[in-house]
């Protein structure tokens, strides 16, 4: 119990005990209060790879560090397109960062990293009819690398073609844009 003419070093420890109490429990509902902190985003290509059918439409968002090829065996899947959404990315030390079969179509307005030799950032399989897209930046490094690439064609009319609108960087000996 608190004395006027006490001092403050002079009060008994039980008084402050019930003021102890009040604090934890004050921190307590204000910590219950906080909004719980969300996990980063997963990185994603919904449908993936291994689910994609002919036609599909597929949207990447978040960090990729793994390639996505649509499937060229047993069976080619045709006709899907891939678009790499605003804000996400590929960052990957493989092959190529997204590849696409015939009739496909690649979009990026995300940001593409691939640092292998021979990679490639977008790839068109055998390329017949197929597009790539690029709103977005494009960075390859590595000896031969290329930003774009569209695979070879099996017609002799082929009408793949490649939009540029975005920055492709390339570094490595033998390195090129398109």
């Amino acid at each position: 119990m608190y004395r006027p003419h006490e001092s403050s070093a002079q009060r008994p420890l039980r008084t402050l005990r019930p003021s102890l109490g009040r604090i934890a429990r004050g921190v307590l509902i204000a910590l219950l209060g906080l909004p719980l902190q969300a996990e980063p985003s997963q990185a994603e290509c919904l449908p993936d790879a291994a689910s994609v059918v002919d036609g599909d439409s597929v949207s990447c968002t978040g960090t990729n560090t793994d390639a996505y090829t649509v499937p060229d065996t047993p069976t080619p899947i045709n006709e899907v397109t891939v678009t790499i959404e605003e804000g996400a990315s590929f960052n990957v030390d493989g092959p190529h960062a997204v590849s696409v079969n015939d009739l496909g179509g690649i979009v990026n307005l995300g940001t593409i990293d691939v640092g292998t030799d021979a990679g490639a950032g977008l790839l068109t399989g055998t390329g017949n009819e197929s597009r790539i897209e690029n709103f977005g930046d494009i960075n390859v490094s590595g000896v031969g690398a290329t930003g774009i690439v569209l695979g070879p064609s099996s017609e002799t009319e082929n009408e793949s073609r490649v939009q540029n609108f975005g920055d492709i960087n390339v570094s490595g000996v033998g390195a090129t844009g398109i």
